[in-house]
């Protein structure tokens, strides 16, 4: 069962046992924790660790970032950005979930360093002023920038247990809404058709329908139009725009212009299911399943009611691709504070 992943950002050394207890509770929680000096992130010989660190928090749900008064191993992205700093930053740039916890004395002095910033001041709780250069530029994002003071981790712990208790709440509103939105646009669907249906049949004045086979295939043309699977797979695979096709053949020109590619028969989960692939950015794949029995013997879509509609016909999962173990050991001595090696 997939569960969330948490990145904990630190520097290291002078932070080890506040690391120790949000791994213990994380884990507690049921989730996974991503630490570094844990082995969670594969590293390899061709760039810094540092890198490998940044491309890990493409692969996590969220990343809890402490800040206490050590600036740590200065990053090869610029002067001014420790490693833990640049972890921050590149969750934020990719829209992560980031909770940021500053010692309550640093955060004190930080009010200080406002008052006195273009001042030579030496500040007694932190080892280097770029620490409070950092906190004020989180300060100024126009989101995800909430600082949560603490003095111990009974604190650190239970603001997380609401925010994720909340986050959870949030989620199964969500969920609720979002069959609301379905029955909804099955209400609308079913409209729809019934509104065509009475056109036709008042508008039938002059005959042109009068023959059965005649009203027969126009009935169908219409239902058609409100098959319950475009929407479903609008839905699945996020697409801007209305879904449409008439057959197996155009649903998958369709899949193949949004970069779905059908997997080999001998490689699917289900023998009742079709199965097209799609690689996410981090190297997993999304799947998605479309049950044979919604075509006929000549790859026609069949006709079907919203009533009749089952969302497991039409489904997606994820699947994990495994990267290439690599060596774990790397040269690199100046790495003595974030990365503990």
């Amino acid at each position: 069962m997939a569960r969330p992943r948490v990145f904990v950002s630190s520097t290291f050394y002078d932070l080890r046992h506040v690391r120790g207890e949000l791994e213990r509770f994380i884990t507690t929680m049921g989730y996974e924790a991503v630490l570094n000096e844990r082995g969670n992130i594969t590293y390899e010989s061709r760039d810094a660790l540092e890198a490998y660190c940044y491309r890990e928090i493409e692969k996590v749900s969220m990343l809890v970032s402490i800040v206490g008064g050590r600036f740590g191993t200065q990053s090869r992205e610029g002067p001014n950005n420790s490693i833990s700093h640049m972890e921050l930053k590149t969750a934020v740039a990719q829209g992560k979930q980031a909770y940021v916890f500053v010692d309550k004395g640093v955060l004190s002095e930080y009010r200080t360093y406002l008052k006195n910033k273009e001042k030579d001041v030496s500040y007694h709780h932190v080892d280097d002023v770029r620490i409070y250069q950092f906190l004020e530029e989180i300060y100024s994002l126009p989101f995800n920038n909430q600082i949560f003071g603490f003095d111990d981790m009974p604190e650190v712990i239970g603001y997380l247990k609401e925010q994720w208790a909340g986050l959870f709440e949030n989620y199964l509103q969500q969920q609720n809404q979002e069959k609301l939105n379905q029955l909804s646009d099955t209400i609308k669907s079913t409209a729809d058709t019934l509104k065509e249906l009475v056109e036709l049949l008042r508008n039938d004045r002059s005959g042109l329908f009068t023959a059965v086979q005649g009203r027969e295939e126009a009935l169908d043309a219409i239902i058609i139009q409100n098959h319950p699977i475009f929407n479903r797979i609008k839905a699945l695979t996020g697409a801007p725009y209305r879904v449409f096709f008439t057959d197996r053949t155009e649903m998958e020109a369709w899949l193949n212009a949004r970069q779905w590619v059908r997997l080999e028969r001998e490689h699917w989960d289900s023998k009742d299911d079709a199965e097209y692939a799609l690689m996410q950015k981090n190297g997993d794949q999304k799947l998605l399943y479309v049950s044979e029995s919604l075509f006929d013997s000549d790859g026609r879509l069949r006709i079907m009611l919203p009533n009749d509609w089952k969302p497991n016909l039409v489904r997606t999962r994820m699947i994990k691709v495994d990267q290439p173990s690599a060596p774990s050991s790397h040269s690199n001595s100046s790495l003595d504070d974030d990365i503990p090696f």
